[in-house]
């Protein structure tokens, strides 16, 4: 049955919602109603300025991070305790901190949290309001070491009382929120099934899913502190799993806040099924006879039994000769009991599936599958034992890049059991490949520590896995999860998506190795645990359990194991929406609430995606991925979630790193000859980027984009915020986060060592303090620290601060220096400046290269002109990238800073030692890439001889002809681009003709650049052109006409702009340079061949088995809006009748690049 109770009716007003699930966008953004800020007080900057910290401000007027960069904030605050050494920091600091003595008064500690494995602690004090917990907002986190506070972050207001008195119920203002994300239905009651832990459980007709509310306090910068109802919506019923935390106004109804919360990786037994009728406490028919006869002997009878409605509550009973010898209620499903006979266990048995009296039935449906085994009496122990789980470590093998792909069918799997040796003297397993037996987990994680007995399913105290195939918040249709009485969890593993490119029928519990999949989901969350708990993600950090084991610390909560789906949405998932492919998400729901995590079958999207048959359930990179987006959550989010487009950045980041650094710990990458550090190399086929536009190990420098190449360097830094075709976008940016926490991963290496594998391993799993452990276990450490000091909306260079102040706490502020060195060559240098506000996602930040605690090189550029010598104003960045970025220097002294320290438009720059690459770009000149290698404290004069680029519109000239905004592809910046859309029968032929400044004009030089703007299809960049010349005369019509008197001088390699599987990539279409014939022209006309989609055999023809879904790019497969992994929406449309160039730039001569050194500093 399930739990009811009494109905509250919301105003009729609030119910006319549409009758869609959830309706409108497909992502619906995050909103934050409080767009104002206030500015610090002039006494809270003069507090500031006698601390002689570095103090970042909040929108509230507070201080959000406090550093010092050679000791801590603040020393010898005797207390006894850190929570005692945490709150006289505030009331030592209440000037700087904006708190009155009425504010402090009502300031309390909720966590203080020892570092694992160390002596430092970071405590969270909160604020309250008339008795409610502050929320999005009034959080001060004091990180302490001995009687010292090394570092604090933030989100404190100065507001003592609540600005008005709630009004809503919280029916009321779940009913607000489910509004807002256009939830429909019929919602006529809401059941207020419970209260607990804060928390009104709401019963919604209509959604499966239990919905909840609670009252808090949300600061705002300008309309005091509001009382709201925080409240989650949840919706599972569809294709699409939709999660949402919204704060609404409790006084007047308004959303102040929403977020979305999805992150967007045996031995027979008998069975038995059957109904319960539906009146309250009524029992199935028995199931059975089962006999064992006169003479045999057992040791135990194992019952497991799962109600296909799973919040139908069921009791179990095992009949013995019409006698009732053991009976099991847990309040959950599935329901397991074992039975012990103290004879040999002759006798006939059933089993008897009852409902749970308490004045209800159970809901439909109400069948229920079981299965019952019977073990010998010469098994030891009450349940067989070892339990045992046959996994792939990381994956299976990988095969070709693209279609037909050919990924082997070779089963690599490992047995994994549980305890590798039986008996005593103990005698080992020989099928065990691994023991996985840890203090993490403390019993198997197939064991219910409610019910004191294993599962025999993928179930237990950590994590639950079933089929998904239409429901991505429960079980399945037909509540399918493997079983196993033996605790043998080995199944069959035929690569069958694979095998059936995509297309065969869904047989429940047997077909596409589901068993297979459920069982590898399982086994891979419990390992991301118990690796996770070793590092600090444990009971007192808000990690994922059934029960916390009474270690659980105060303001934590139970009750919440990773939920898994596997092969989530594959029914539905398909054509026309795709909402069941090519993705993975993880709903990290507050502590106390289970998270919820789908794994999806990957399949060929025309003109989107181009993956092999696969299925997500077997890519440990994506479940850890996934998985690790739970952990930086709550740990940043101190039991919540985190906020911030930085901050969901540097989720995704953390998501790679978390993923890619237990398998590189444990040995497991690569597999099949893959990058070790790439994330979804298997279920992408791109071995070395994987779901990314580059390996976080790329070097930092190296070769430059060439024609028909990708050079595998990763340029990327602070600088590059939105520089992805997509624009600012979580995944792109987080790569940037990615490439600078390997680095420092690797500095460490590099200083500590890497080790033999068995260390590797026994600081995996927690048995070496981490201290005598390789330097990559040193990196991984710092990050979880840092996680727990960071503000709850941290910027990346706050979070710079937590990792810099967790050395400290750690390791006495050992690795200082290699830290500050890292950070600064990818941009997060000490003078780095973001703002960092929610309504400005602060994509356009300034980068510093410089560190406290280096002797930077300083340069000073300048810029003339090759032919003139005349100075050219041209700005310079770092890295690979112009579009979206922003400049490290500007030679133009007409340009100055609009505020202090918000940008480099001056024509020097500070860099801490080492190689980088530029990119200089002027109007007139296009752009010029060069090396530069920097020394320690030089002083560096860096002049750039920048060649004319005739085809510039800077420089006179004019560009006609096909499609639309023939000016951007002459405007010296790949920010813009020309298009031309709708043309039959294909791209090819489409032709701009540029009038070059002046008279006839030589080149020997062309730079092209096929990169989109954000909204434009990846498949629609040019991939190869050709370039024709024309001298103008009265005879061919002054070159009006491109079919009069050109020439064709230069054709492009065949793959100019090299697009590959999966899908075409912002590095493959920023510029290349081409050598071309020494060419007299007055205008030079390029013209398309093909674009990414018709120019590439690998996005082309049927790739798959399945009748609905289209893979030839040039046809597509209209159908719904498409949203996946790292992109925008998008309509699988045909793309061979569009297609995009950002620039075309034509030089006589190279520029060039000269350095003169003027001397250390």
């Amino acid at each position: 049955m399930t739990r009811r109770s009494i109905a509250f009716l919301v105003a009729a007003a609030v119910l006319a919602l549409p009758s869609s699930a959830l309706a409108g966008e497909l992502v619906l953004a995050d909103r934050d109603a409080r767009t104002t800020s206030v500015a610090p007080s002039s006494d809270q900057r003069a507090a500031a300025e006698q601390l002689d910290a570095e103090v970042s401000w909040t929108r509230f007027g507070t201080p959000a991070s406090l550093f010092q960069h050679d000791g801590a904030v603040v020393e010898n605050l005797q207390g006894g305790s850190a929570a005692k050494v945490a709150r006289n920091f505030a009331e030592q600091q209440t000037e700087l901190l904006g708190l009155s003595e009425a504010s402090l008064d009502r300031l309390q500690v909720t966590a203080d949290s020892r570092l694992v494995g160390g002596s430092a602690h970071a405590v969270v004090l909160r604020q309250t309001f008339g008795g409610l917990p502050a929320a999005e907002g009034g959080l001060l986190v004091v990180a302490v070491q001995g009687d010292d506070v090394v570092y604090a972050s933030g989100s404190l207001t100065r507001d003592a009382q609540l600005a008005a008195q709630p009004v809503l119920s919280a029916a009321e203002g779940w009913a607000r929120a489910a509004g807002d994300v256009g939830l429909g239905g019929s919602i006529v009651n809401v059941l207020a099934t419970r209260k607990g832990a804060g928390w009104t459980l709401l019963a919604v007709g209509g959604l499966p899913d239990p919905q909840r509310a609670r009252l808090v306090a949300v600061p705002t910068p300008s309309r005091g502190v509001r009382p709201a109802w925080e409240t989650l919506v949840l919706d599972q019923r569809g294709t699409v799993p939709r999660a949402f935390t919204h704060f609404v106004d409790a006084a007047t109804g308004e959303i102040l806040i929403r977020r979305d919360l999805v992150e967007q990786s045996h031995p027979s037994a008998a069975t038995f099924t059957g109904a319960v009728p539906p009146t309250d406490g009524a029992c199935a028919a028995d199931n059975g006879p089962w006999t064992v006869a006169s003479g045999e002997s057992i040791g135990s009878v194992a019952v497991a039994v799962e109600a296909t409605l799973t919040t139908n509550d069921s009791v179990i009973q095992l009949v013995r000769d019409g006698v009732v010898v053991a009976t099991q209620d847990t309040g959950a499903s599935p329901e397991a009991l074992a039975y012990n006979p103290a004879d040999s266990g002759a006798g006939t048995y059933f089993v008897r599936v009852c409902d749970f009296s308490d004045g209800a039935g159970w809901d439909a449906p109400t069948t229920y599958t079981g299965e019952i085994a019977f073990t010998p009496a010469t098994v030891d122990g009450d349940f067989p034992y070892p339990p045992k789980w046959t996994v792939f470590p990381s994956t299976p093998l990988i095969g070709g890049d693209a279609f037909p792909w050919s990924y082997p069918s070779t089963d690599n799997r490992e047995t994994w059991c549980w305890d590798s040796t039986v008996g005593n003297p103990p005698t080992n397993l020989a099928e065990c490949d691994r023991e996985v037996q840890n203090s993490a987990s403390r019993a198997p994680w197939d064991y219910s520590y409610r019910a004191g007995a294993p599962t025999f399913t993928t179930v237990g105290n950590n994590a639950q896995a079933s089929e998904g195939w239409t429901n991505f918040r429960a079980p399945g249709p037909t509540a399918y999860r493997p079983v196993s009485l033996r605790r043998d969890y080995s199944y069959p593993w035929t690569n069958a998506w694979h095998k059936s490119d995509c297309f065969t029928p869904f047989v429940p519990g047997q077909s596409h190795d589901i068993d297979a999949a459920a069982t590898n989901l399982f086994a891979m969350h419990n390992r991301m645990h118990d690796w996770s708990y070793h590092l600090g993600f444990d009971e007192a950090h808000w990690n994922a359990q059934e029960s916390n084991l009474g270690n659980g610390g105060p303001g934590t909560l139970e009750n919440d194991p990773v939920l898994g789906n596997a092969q989530a949405g594959a029914l539905a998932g398909g054509f026309p929406a795709y909402n069941g492919r090519d993705n993975a998400n993880m709903t990290s729901l507050p502590d106390g609430t289970p998270p919820i995590t789908n794994m999806y079958l990957w399949q060929p999207i025309a003109a989107t995606f181009y993956a092999p048959c696969v299925d997500g359930d077997f890519d440990m990179s994506v479940i850890g991925h996934e998985y690790g987006h739970l952990i930086e959550n709550r740990m940043i989010g101190k039991g919540g979630n985190r906020a911030g487009h930085h901050a969901g950045a540097m989720g995704e980041s953390s998501g790679d790193l978390l993923a890619v650094e237990y398998l590189n710990e444990y040995g497991f990458v690569p597999v099949s000859g893959e990058n070790p550090f790439a994330v979804g190399g298997y279920v992408t086929g791109d071995a070395q980027r994987g779901i990314r536009n580059y390996g976080m190990n790329f070097p930092r420098t190296g070769p430059f984009p060439a024609p028909g190449s990708l050079p595998r360097t990763d340029p990327l830094n602070f600088s590059n915020m939105g520089y992805d075709l997509t624009g600012p976008q979580v995944h792109a940016d987080g790569e940037i986060w990615s490439a600078t926490n390997y680095d420092i991963r690797q500095a460490l290496v590099q200083k500590y060592g890497g080790s033999d594998r068995a260390t590797q391993i026994a600081c995996a799993e927690g048995k070496r303090p981490v201290d005598q452990c390789p330097g990559n276990r040193r990196w991984i450490q710092i990050m979880f620290d840092a996680y727990l000091l960071m503000p709850t909306a941290p910027s990346m260079l706050q979070a710079r601060d937590a990792y810099l102040a967790a050395d400290r706490m750690r390791f006495g502020g050992a690795n200082q220096a290699e830290l500050w060195n890292a950070f600064a060559q990818r941009g997060f240098g000490e003078a780095a400046f973001s703002s960092n506000t929610l309504a400005d996602t602060d994509t356009d930040p300034k980068p510093d290269f410089a560190s406290p605690l280096h002797d930077e090189a300083t340069v000073t550029f300048t810029a003339v002109d090759a032919v003139t010598g005349a100075p050219v104003p041209a700005r310079v960045f770092v890295g690979t990238f112009e579009a979206r970025t922003s400049p490290v220097a500007d030679t133009d002294p007409a340009t100055s800073a609009p505020a202090p320290g918000v940008d480099n438009l001056d024509a020097t720059a500070a860099l801490v030692a080492g190689t980088y690459d530029f990119v200089g770009r002027a109007a007139g000149y296009g752009h010029f890439r060069f090396t530069q290698t920097l020394a320690a404290g030089e002083r560096k004069s860096v002049k750039l001889s920048l060649s004319p680029n005739v085809a510039s519109a800077a420089s006179g000239a004019a560009a006609s002809g096909d499609g639309v905004r023939h000016g951007e592809l002459i405007d010296d910046t790949e920010a813009t681009n020309w298009e031309r859309t709708g043309t039959v029968p294909s791209v090819s032929g489409s032709t701009v003709v540029v009038d070059l400044a002046g008279s006839s004009q030589v080149f020997d030089r062309a730079q092209v650049s096929a990169m989109l703007t954000p909204g434009q299809n990846r498949f629609t960049a040019v991939r190869q052109f050709e370039l024709l010349a024309c001298g103008a005369t009265v005879a061919n019509a002054n070159c009006a006409n491109p079919a009069i008197g050109y020439t064709r001088f230069f054709t492009s390699p065949v793959d100019a702009f090299p697009g590959t599987t999966p899908r075409p990539i912002a590095p493959e279409l920023i510029l290349r340079t081409f050598t071309v014939p020494r060419t007299t022209a007055t205008h030079v006309a390029i013209r398309v061949l093909t674009n990414q989609c018709t120019g590439t055999a690998a996005f082309q023809g049927e790739q798959d088995a399945d009748p609905t879904n289209g893979t030839d790019c040039r046809e597509g497969s209209p159908g719904a809006t498409v949203e996946l992994i790292g992109d925008l929406p998008q309509v699988v449309a045909p793309r061979d009748n569009e297609v995009r160039i950002a620039e075309l730039q034509l030089f006589n001569g190279p520029s060039s690049v000269a350095g003169a050194r003027g001397g250390k500093k």
